[in-house]
């Protein structure tokens, strides 16, 4: 829109709202916020009833059409489902004994998103599997413990990182963070139009935040990754909805 109308007025000043409305959204009222909360539990909740019928689906693709409707069936859309590593739902890759694959499932209820992350081994993974899923759950306890309304979002894959290497782990796992609400990534983004410019967000109280953590490395016999949502409040942070073991086992 804005190219067409400079295009018939060059004296025509636009200013660009979209990143406005987005960071207007990273504080929730507390109407929001119990939508929040019934969104992300309804969705950590199709997410673990269909993890534990994986064996029974036998195919990845089997696997994320029950998580759509598990969903459903609580009021939650199904957005997406990553499997292994993957949102294709053309992919549709078989489910065998001693796999590690994990999982990040979306879906949203009356517009708002519930967004969650766990590792699923099916049977006995590689040893290797489970030090790693190990360190990845350890570091994401350490960062939840630091959040707090004033921190940068910049901060938080420093002290990811900095827990791997209290731990010997030097993995390459990103520690992304994001703000989660009307979109599943809720925040002022770069312009499309200038320059790519990321402002440098701070976490607000009542923010409901993900922070990604996944790991996709070649050689480790599967994926893992680990991720829920927390309310920011001044002093901490606190889980919106429950808390399965970081790792889930079929």
């Amino acid at each position: 829109l804005e190219p067409l109308l400079l295009s018939r007025n060059d004296q025509v000043r636009t200013v660009a709202a979209e990143n406005t409305l987005r960071r207007i959204r990273m504080a929730k009222s507390a109407t929001e916020l119990q939508l929040m909360r019934l969104a992300a539990q309804n969705n950590v909740d199709a997410a673990l009833a269909a993890a534990a019928r994986l064996r029974e689906h036998g195919s990845t693709r089997e696997f994320r059409a029950d998580f759509f409707a598990e969903a459903a069936r609580r009021g939650n859309l199904g957005v997406f489902m990553v499997i292994d590593g993957s949102s294709s739902e053309v992919l549709d890759e078989p489910i065998r004994e001693g796999m590690a694959l994990s999982i990040d499932c979306v879906s949203a209820c009356r517009f708002y998103h519930g967004d969650f992350g766990r590792t699923i081994f099916v049977g006995e993974p590689p040893r290797r599997m489970r030090e790693v899923s190990t360190a990845i759950a350890n570091a994401w306890t350490d960062i939840q413990g630091q959040l707090r309304a004033g921190m940068r979002f910049a901060d938080i894959p420093r002290l990811g990182h900095a827990s791997l290497r209290r731990q010997g782990m030097p993995l390459n796992v990103s520690f992304t963070p994001h703000s989660v609400g009307l979109f599943h990534t809720d925040q002022p983004q770069p312009s499309l139009l200038g320059p790519q410019v990321q402002e440098e967000l701070v976490l607000e109280e009542n923010m409901v935040l993900s922070v990604d953590c996944p790991v996709f490395e070649t050689g480790l016999g599967g994926t893992t990754h680990l991720e829920d949502l927390m309310l920011i409040r001044k002093d901490g942070a606190e889980p919106i909805h429950t808390l399965p073991p970081p790792v889930l086992s079929v």
